[in-house]
């Protein structure tokens, strides 16, 4: 090996670099030409420090190719909750022509503009809005739900005697128990509500994202 020659890691590393992946965020590394060869392990490690993945090993023209997936970005963020989307961001699903011409599609069909951040902003904003509903009312109906099994302690009360106490403690528990059966049904109809506010982005967003992936996933078979 001469001076100029990369190393196989160097050489692996820099075809990573390299990659333009598709939009499931998976592309294929030659091995053709390599300066020479590594185990299976090392090649792993090495993907995994430019945060991939060999998902697996496939021949063409002669030369073994690795897939090689990477994190991709994702439309939603971790204080959204794993509710809200999953899946390629805006920019992602804009450079991927099958994407474009769903999207364009979509919004002739439904008016809905799956690749607009305005759009896609005031989804997440009511997505939000209705999720604090739902965490608040569940964490109120939640309180009276503990203190009403306090009412178990009552009978104990009234065994030693403590009637006046036991008879606070009981009532208590009834009122909690009343408190329950109204809070709940609230966190369960703000959810719906949720669910509805941003049914119809979701739903577009899904196709759009699903005629992204098929060129890509024919493209592997």
């Amino acid at each position: 090996m001469t001076g100029q020659e990369r190393s196989p890691e160097a050489e692996f590393l820099a075809r990573l670099d390299g990659l333009t992946t598709d939009i499931s965020g998976t592309a294929r590394v030659s091995l053709a030409e390599m300066p020479g060869r590594m185990s299976l392990s090392r090649y792993r490690e090495l993907a995994a420090t430019r945060g991939g993945t060999v998902e697996g090993i496939s021949r063409s023209g002669g030369s073994l190719h690795f897939q090689v997936k990477r994190a991709r970005t994702s439309a939603t963020t971790q204080r959204l909750g794993p509710e809200f989307l999953s899946g390629p961001s805006l920019t992602e699903l804009r450079d991927s022509p099958p994407a474009r011409e769903e999207a364009a599609r979509v919004l002739r069909e439904t008016s809905v503009d799956v690749l607009s951040d305005a759009v896609l902003d005031a989804v997440r904003g009511r997505h939000l809005a209705w999720r604090r509903k739902v965490v608040r009312f569940g964490w109120l109906s939640a309180l009276p739900a503990v203190f009403a099994f306090t009412g178990f302690l009552a009978p104990d009360l009234w065994r030693d005697g403590h009637t006046g106490a036991g008879n606070v403690l009981a009532i208590a528990s009834l009122v909690s128990v009343v408190l329950f059966a109204v809070l709940l049904p609230l966190p369960i109809r703000f959810e719906k509500s949720r669910k509805a506010a941003i049914g119809d982005y979701k739903s577009a967003y899904e196709r759009v994202v699903s005629a992204a992936l098929v060129p890509s996933g024919r493209s592997r078979e």
